[in-house]
């Protein structure tokens, strides 16, 4: 599989990219607009949230401040812990090798999982009871080739999800949910739980 090959060639180069770019990139402070959607519809008041591929921390510090208590995880970088608001620097797999799904209520991952092997991605569902996801659709063409992308298919991730016992609470698949710059890829947005 083409995408598959450039995921075993990028490996550690991707892991490169995304230090360097919170190394040398302004970090923007400001959530983003996935994180202002499910803060706005959704009630995380009493849930244990881990957050993958959380990066600087800018969806990780605003969702703090709506959870009982959230940790953070990147390859790439840790942000400062503050209150109720957690990070660890580690991959994902290790992550989840090493700790229990019983702490946590809550998966968040935003431009994550187009990041990752469908491998990992299946690791995160299994370990999950709640997912709040946003990411690349393969119907878009958009994306900058200066590191690893996977588009995913919508149906084919819904199908996946409901096969692994989750029921659809939201769906989306469109433009205007994530703009950046000169770009305004198709996203998708899943928030699922466990039943």
């Amino acid at each position: 599989n083409f995408l598959r090959d450039i995921m075993e060639k990028t490996g550690k180069h991707q892991n490169d990219y995304w230090t360097s770019y919170y190394k040398n990139k302004k970090t923007i402070n400001v959530p983003s607009y996935f994180c202002d959607f499910v803060i706005k519809n959704y009630n995380l008041k009493d849930k244990k949230v881990v957050e993958f591929c959380c990066g600087n921390g800018r969806d990780t510090y605003t969702l703090s401040n709506h959870c009982s208590s959230i940790i953070g995880v990147d390859f790439a970088t840790k942000p400062k812990d503050n209150g109720n608001c957690s990070f660890i620097q580690a991959d994902i797999d290790s992550f989840l090798n090493s700790n229990s799904s019983d702490n946590f209520d809550t998966s968040y991952c935003r431009f994550g999982i187009h990041s990752i092997s469908e491998e990992l991605e299946d690791k995160i569902l299994d370990f999950s009871k709640e997912i709040y996801f946003e990411f690349r659709s393969d119907l878009d063409n958009s994306f900058k080739p200066d590191h690893y992308r996977r588009t995913i298919n919508g149906n084919y991730f819904i199908n996946k999800v409901i096969k692994k016992g989750y029921k659809i609470l939201f769906f989306q698949e469109s433009i205007d949910l994530a703009p950046f710059g000169d770009q305004n890829p198709i996203i998708i947005r899943i928030i699922a739980k466990k039943t």
